[in-house]
């Protein structure tokens, strides 16, 4: 008992010793953590003009606009990609406040109460709250109704005020200041007459001459000789060419949970051990509902048409109680009972058509597009062609198909009711010719018509990858993470385990996806932590139900490059640049004696080209290219004389003018092009500014470290 004793007081010191160990390691943790409890949390998802955004203020914007969907729209299904429009419309909505409001502030522009109330229920209602209180018998806008909502009907529901508020007051305040900020801009623009002369000078003035001189690629890059003081000049020259945004490389190897070939016997044996349970079931709502089908019970009766093709026929001839299938598309195996069968209040019918439009809107018109459909039909009837050839030529969206219109409901609105009159009055195997507002019509009929409904149950199971299957991609996708932090290539590790190795270069904070994988927003979030250096290789990342290990490869921050890492391109830029001196050094002397460019042409042993009619929005030059200084240099040279020579783009080039050619189609109301010219600008405006302004913002984009 006292050695029992003395063994409980021990443990009782050892375990307070291991409780206040543990509690320090925590609070050490804690504290030295971002996520400290004291506060020091980096919630910052964006930086705009300095100031940091709080994660927040993001995740509040998101929230409010999911919920203003839900209550706008409280069957719709939210999907991924309407979570990733609503987030960027969150993000927006900062930018908005921080930079827009910001503007509209600085320049005093605010919305009255006056204004509001003229637009929401005075003399200027506007469009949006017209269409929502919009008499649904008389198609017109019923302000009586508005007012009772806005007096009443707010005051006692809180969600109706909560909608008029968020979907009607507070975007529409948010419209008028916009188009206040909008006008204020477009009054600034002013396009005068002078600017409006030289714009129809642009678009019509032409001028022809000649054209001689050396491409590039006529010297090799054998015969330019450089050194690194050359780059380096040049490099220092033009370093703004080279800036760029923070980027890294990567190296990547996706592991795809593959369903195997047991996984695919196992979804087939699920399907075959419950046909028969099926087959016998007294409720077949409870049965599927209990059996896990991926497709749930619908109790409606459907008619014709409504159902896959392939099992379509066979549910509309077979008796309650029938199983169709299993039938196996697409990796789903599908099996069907026929629960009910009842009768529709309304004929269906299977057509194809071949339409045909009269050429003018006459009665005349109508009957020879009728008597060219007929021969037609006889066409077809002689055996030259079936109607199927001729309907895939059809201009009908239906071509793609033959012409088939599939199963129509009498009483639908799919086709005009003279339409389905006549085709009910056929049965399969007949052919007719109807004129409808659509054109002209030749029917065949492709199944005979039927007011036949089908309760149908529908058991459905799809092949997916098991758990062991999962789990054998996640080992090796393990296995690769633990041997790629001790090897240094990465690509000879992955071609020793047979796995494809996949790069991508200058990936980007704001990226969303990397070339082969949508939805990267992990590989981002770890390639951009603080802690991940060139060279780090991540843990098992899970992304689009694969799983990948990620070896960052570059590193790059946010400025100019080193020297090194552009080095290859500057080598082609001192190249052509040495290339340019050494080419003006021949043109220059063939010119100088040269009296024609006939002359200049065989001194450089080249061809002459005749530049006809040369265009100055036209920036491709005959024989040149693309090349806007040798453009630029036949519209400032003087008629008939050499031009210097061009170290252009393409070469160095000489040109000859020999004059104007008279513009084909001068536009002779030049107050009307300048009225055109400062609508198209101001037209052009509004984005530019925005894009103007969030420059001025120097917007920095955190998002990938939530998504």
């Amino acid at each position: 008992m006292a050695v029992i004793q003395k063994i409980q007081k021990q443990t009782g010191c050892l375990l307070l010793l291991i409780g206040a160990a543990m509690v320090a390691f925590v609070l050490t943790d804690l504290i030295s953590s971002r996520n400290s409890i004291f506060g020091n949390v980096d919630n910052t998802i964006g930086e705009i003009r300095g100031e940091k955004i709080d994660y927040n203020i993001f995740e509040q914007n998101y929230n409010e606009l999911l919920k203003q969907m839900k209550i706008g729209n409280p069957e719709a299904e939210i999907t991924e990609e309407i979570r990733e429009s609503y987030r960027e419309q969150a993000w927006n909505m900062i930018i908005q406040e921080k930079i827009i409001k910001k503007e509209h502030d600085v320049l005093g522009i605010t919305v009255s109460g006056k204004e509001l109330a003229d637009i929401t229920v005075g003399a200027n209602v506007h469009q949006r709250i017209q269409q929502a209180f919009t008499n649904q018998e008389t198609q017109l806008f019923d302000r009586a109704r508005l007012v009772k909502f806005i007096q009443e009907d707010i005051e006692a529901d809180e969600e109706m005020k909560y909608k008029w508020i968020n979907f009607f007051e507070l975007p529409l305040k948010e419209e008028l200041m916009g188009q206040k900020y909008s006008v204020l801009i477009k009054s600034a623009i002013y396009v005068n007459k002078l600017d409006a002369i030289v714009e129809d000078e642009e678009n019509t003035k032409a001028l022809s001459g000649q054209v001689a001189g050396l491409q590039y690629n006529t010297l090799s890059d054998s015969a330019v000789k450089y050194d690194d003081r050359d780059l380096k000049s040049y490099f220092n020259k033009n370093k703004d060419e080279f800036k760029h945004e923070a980027s890294s490389d990567i190296e990547f190897v996706l592991f795809d949970v593959i369903p195997t070939r047991k996984d695919t016997l196992d979804a087939q044996r699920w399907t075959q051990d419950n046909i028969e349970k099926l087959k016998n079931a007294k409720d077949d709502s409870v049965f599927v509902d209990i059996m896990g089908s991926e497709t749930p019970f619908d109790p409606s009766f459907k008619a014709r048409g409504n159902f896959p093709e392939e099992v379509d026929d066979l549910i509309f001839v077979s008796d309650s109680g029938t199983i169709i299938g299993p039938n196996y598309k697409d990796g789903v195996f599908t099996t069907y009972k026929v629960s009910k069968v009842s009768s529709d209040s309304f004929f269906s019918i299977r057509a194809s058509h071949i339409l045909t439009f009269a050429k003018g809107g006459t009665t005349a018109d109508t009957l020879n597009a009728e008597n060219e459909a007929r021969k037609v039909l006889a066409e077809i009837r002689s055996g030259k062609k079936t109607f199927e050839e001729i309907a895939r030529n059809n201009i009908d969206p239906t071509a793609s198909k033959g012409g088939d219109l599939g199963w129509l409901r009498e009483k639908d609105d799919k086709m005009p009711e003279k339409f389905m009159s006549e085709l009910l009055r056929h049965n399969m195997g007949d052919y007719f010719v109807v004129s409808t507002s659509l054109g002209t019509h030749l029917v065949k009929v492709t199944a005979n018509k039927s007011k036949r409904t089908a309760q149908v149950a529908i058991m459905t199971k799809t092949i997916e990858a098991s758990s062991e299957t999962d789990k054998e991609a996640y080992r090796k996708a393990g296995e690769l993470a633990s041997l790629a932090q001790q090897e240094k290539d990465f690509e000879k590790l992955a071609e020793s385990k047979k796995y494809a190795k996949n790069v991508a270069e200058k990936i980007k904070e704001k990226d969303r996806n990397i070339p082969g994988v949508k939805n990267a927003a992990p590989i981002i979030r770890w390639l951009f932590d603080e802690e991940t250096k060139k060279g780090s290789v991540s843990e098992v990342l899970e992304v689009d139900n694969k799983y990948v290990v990620v070896k960052c490869s570059a590193k790059r921050k946010e400025g100019y490059p080193k020297l090194e890492e552009v080095k290859d391109q500057i080598i082609q830029s001192v190249i052509k640049e040495k290339k340019g001196v050494i080419l003006e050094e021949k043109v220059k002397k063939a010119l100088a004696k040269s009296k024609t460019m006939a002359d200049l042409a065989a001194a450089l042993n080249t061809d002459l080209q005749e530049i006809p009619n040369q265009n100055f929005k036209n920036n491709y030059v005959p024989s040149v290219g693309n090349d806007s200084k040798v453009l630029a240099t036949i519209f400032a040279v003087k008629h008939k004389q050499f031009s210097p020579a061009i170290i252009s783009d393409n070469g160095v080039f000489v040109v000859w003018v020999h004059g104007e050619i008279a513009a084909q189609n001068p536009n002779m109301d030049i107050p009307g092009l300048q009225r055109s010219l400062m609508e198209n600008y101001k037209s052009r405006m509004e984005g530019q500014v925005l894009e103007a302004l969030k420059a001025t913002g120097k917007i920095k984009d955190y998002r990938y470290k939530y998504l």
